[in-house]
């Protein structure tokens, strides 16, 4: 599934409400096994890493590739500095993916 974009609370509501549908079998294990995720989740960091969280334990894998919105500068954490180009940008969201 590619641009959630889930700055907008609209897409974020879908995609949980889609998530909570998901079918588990009889002793509770995932049903699906891996997402593809390709890109335009978001521009903020804060919101990428929450996303992110929430769909790692949905899915056993989740396969990311960067999109143009996440190599926006602007949506640092609360408390960073903006990064000062799109390369630092990328940088800080593929450090959120690896943790």
């Amino acid at each position: 599934i590619s641009d959630l974009h889930v700055d907008y609370k609209q897409n974020k509501e879908w995609m949980n409400r889609c998530l909570q549908s998901l079918s588990h079998d009889v002793d509770g294990n995932k049903f699906f096994d891996c997402l593809l995720l390709p890109g335009d989740l978001c521009t903020s960091e804060d919101l990428f890493e929450e996303v992110m969280t929430t769909l790692t334990t949905a899915f056993h894998k989740v396969f990311f590739c960067f999109g143009n919105h996440e190599a926006w500068t602007r949506g640092e954490k609360k408390g960073t500095s903006p990064a000062k180009d799109s390369l630092e940008k990328l940088e800080r969201i593929h450090e959120i993916c690896r943790n």
